[in-house]
C-alpha cells in the first residue's frame, strides 16, 4: 500500500498518515497557491489531491498507465502536469484534461514561470 506520512524532521514525529493510494507513491508536492493543497501520484494509476486537515483524499483522477510524476504549475492554484505511459498531461481541477504529446522517455516534470 502506497502510504504517505506527514511529519516534522526536527521533532521527528509523523502527524498524519494519508493511505488512498493501492501502490508505491512516486511524488509528493504542496501547492504553491493553497498551503493547506498537496498532491501525489502513484504506481496505482492515480493522482490524488489532499487538504492536508482531511484524512482523505478530496479527488482522484485515474489513468491508463502509472503516474510516475506529476507538479502543479506555479502561476495557478488548478493546473497540474502528469507523466503518464508515454504521455505527458495537462490537468485542472475542475476534470479538464489536455495532452500535451507524446514522449519517448521522460520521468520527471518541472514546470517554470516567466516573471513579466
Amino acid at each position: 500500500m502506497g502510504l504517505i506520512h506527514r511529519g516534522s524532521f526536527n521533532d521527528k514525529r509523523c502527524d498524519a498518515t494519508y493511505s488512498e493510494h493501492k501502490s508505491q507513491v512516486y511524488r509528493v508536492q504542496w501547492n504553491y497557491l493553497h498551503p493547506r493543497v498537496f498532491l501525489s501520484c502513484s504506481e496505482d494509476y492515480t493522482i490524488q489531491i489532499w487538504d492536508h486537515t482531511e484524512r482523505h483524499s478530496m479527488f482522484e483522477f485515474f489513468f491508463e498507465h502509472e503516474v510516475k510524476d506529476v507538479a502543479w504549475a506555479p502561476f495557478s492554484s488548478t493546473l497540474f502536469a502528469a507523466i503518464s505511459g508515454n504521455a505527458i498531461a495537462l490537468e485542472t481541477m475542475d476534470r479538464t484534461k489536455f495532452v500535451a504529446g507524446e514522449i519517448e522517455k521522460m520521468d520527471k516534470l518541472l514546470f517554470t514561470a516567466r516573471m513579466q
